[in-house]
């Protein structure tokens, strides 16, 4: 009758009851820890499409540059999201000329929604650009809302810049009144 080869006064057979006891615990964990971080990043990457969609009609809105900056350093090893995002980027950067404006926020939502296609592919839903475009329905009342929140910024400027102005006209007219008079 053949018996097993000892090692070290363990049969081979004790040996991987000795290893899959060990190994087992620890795979688990580490598969584990990466299925969660797996799932943690998908949830991440759906929270910055979900906010961009829910804000993207506001540029204005703090929540939407958190989450389109959020998305340089989320996607960093895309090349192809990166190339999409630094377009969108660089677009909004410019300053249209006078009548061009229209052309302008046209082109910038071409831009945008040709990132969100790629952001909605990356977390595994797919739309099209058209769909996608749909879905930029927002009401009346909340781009009234922010035309009146961008003009009010604006005003608190002028309101500012005005403030300082009379302050130096003050200041010039006090110090005139305050000098000696000349005696004859």
């Amino acid at each position: 009758m053949p018996t097993d080869p000892t090692y070290l006064g363990l049969t081979a057979t004790n040996w991987i009851l000795v290893a899959a006891t060990l190994i087992g615990p620890i795979a688990a964990v580490v598969i584990t820890m990466m299925a969660e971080r797996r799932r943690a990043k998908h949830q991440h990457r759906s929270n910055i499409v979900q906010t961009i969609l829910n804000t993207r009609m506001r540029a204005n809105d703090v929540q939407y540059q958190m989450a389109i900056m959020a998305v340089a350093v989320e996607y960093r090893d895309d090349a192809e999201v990166m190339a999409a995002h630094r377009a969108y980027m660089n677009h909004v950067a410019i300053e249209p000329g006078e009548g061009h404006e229209q052309a302008h926020n046209t082109q910038t939502g071409q831009k945008l929604v040709a990132l969100l296609k790629l952001l909605f592919d990356r977390i595994g839903t797919k739309f099209s650009e058209a769909d996608i475009d749909k879905m930029s329905y927002h009401t009346k009342g909340v781009g009234m809302q922010d035309d009146l929140l961008h003009a009010a910024l604006f005003g608190m400027v002028r309101v500012a810049n005005a403030l300082e102005r009379q302050e130096q006209i003050l200041a010039a007219s006090v110090g005139k009144d305050d000098e000696p008079e000349t005696k004859q």
